[in-house]
């Protein structure tokens, strides 16, 4: 009923429209605290050669940090006598309402057999908003603790920007896929402060780079 409702709002016929989709899975950020940020479900509305998306990303580990901060800390902390904080962000929770389409024809999709099952899948190419909860601190030098450095938590932001990125579907039997992606997360945000005791009113572009993996079904 929500595949018809979406696709006669959009102008497709109900014979073009495809089924509801749902999946699990998992996303992670380049140079981020560890390799997955957290678990995300997403649904989708599937109307042929495009899709509407959303999905939803949450963090049970906010207070981490990555190798290459603390390496960074470390090495000012160790051979400078500046006061140096290394900013650190960890998104809380991240939703995004996305229009995905696929890049190759539907005739050129179909790649063959696996077993009994038809095998199929195409390049998909990503564009939306997300919005994010993000909680923020400052990784510093500290000698008393076994790492060498202190994470000290500041305060929780929302954020909002832009988003775009490809991907890739595989289907088994037209009714299991698994779906792999890249997604680059833009917002405007707070200026990086390196300085403690210099305070930084600059506002900035940023762009985190994500990837994801998740199991899809049609229902």
């Amino acid at each position: 009923m929500l595949s018809l409702v979406a696709a006669l709002t959009l102008g497709v016929t109900p014979a073009q429209a495809a089924e509801v989709m749902v999946g699990a899975g998992a996303r992670g950020t380049v140079n981020g605290p560890g390799r997955l940020d957290g678990p995300r479900v997403l649904g989708a509305v599937d109307l042929g050669w495009f899709s509407l998306e959303g999905n939803l990303m949450v963090n049970p580990l906010t207070a981490r940090y990555s190798e290459l901060d603390r390496t960074l800390v470390l090495i000012a902390g160790n051979v400078s006598d500046t006061a140096f904080q290394q900013p650190v962000q960890n998104d809380i929770f991240a939703a995004q309402a996305l229009v995905s389409a696929d890049v190759l024809p539907e005739t050129a999709q179909d790649w063959g057999k696996m077993g009994e099952a038809d095998f199929s899948g195409s390049p998909r190419l990503y564009v939306g908003v997300e919005g994010r909860l993000v909680q923020t601190g400052f990784l510093r030098f500290d000698e008393t603790t076994e790492d060498g450095v202190r994470l000290d938590l500041t305060d929780r932001q929302m954020t909002m920007g832009p988003v775009f990125g490809a991907g890739m579907d595989a289907w088994w039997g037209h009714r299991v896929g698994l779906r792999v992606s890249w997604c680059a997360r833009t917002a405007i945000e707070d200026a990086p402060q390196y300085d403690p005791d210099v305070p930084v009113d600059d506002r900035e572009l940023t762009i985190r780079n994500s990837y994801n993996l998740d199991l899809v079904v049609k229902l």
